[in-house]
């Protein structure tokens, strides 16, 4: 699990479903920069280990973290870059 978690890509789409649950694959892809398609594939991997969860509004499918575990890592994380002098999140 922390080995995919570490990813930046996947570390930030974390922090960003962290802040804005529910969120659909455009939204997080226009945030990260990335295309839609490769976003879904790095939601895809997460959700296959169960680390976040797709809900279906309408047209739409919407991420969510969905394992809690992952909420304490990033606290963690964001509390060690603090400390370090590094200013918090990504």
């Amino acid at each position: 699990m922390l080995r995919l978690i570490a990813h930046p890509v996947r570390l930030k789409l974390l922090e960003l479903l962290r802040d804005h649950p529910r969120s659909p694959v455009h939204a997080l892809a226009d945030r990260i920069g990335y295309a839609p398609a490769a976003t879904s594939q790095y939601l895809n991997q997460m959700r296959r280990l169960g680390l976040v969860a797709a809900r279906r509004r309408g047209r739409e499918v919407g991420y969510e973290v969905a394992d809690r575990r992952v909420l304490k890592i990033l606290r963690c994380a964001c509390a060690a870059e603090q400390e370090n002098g590094n200013g918090g999140s990504r």
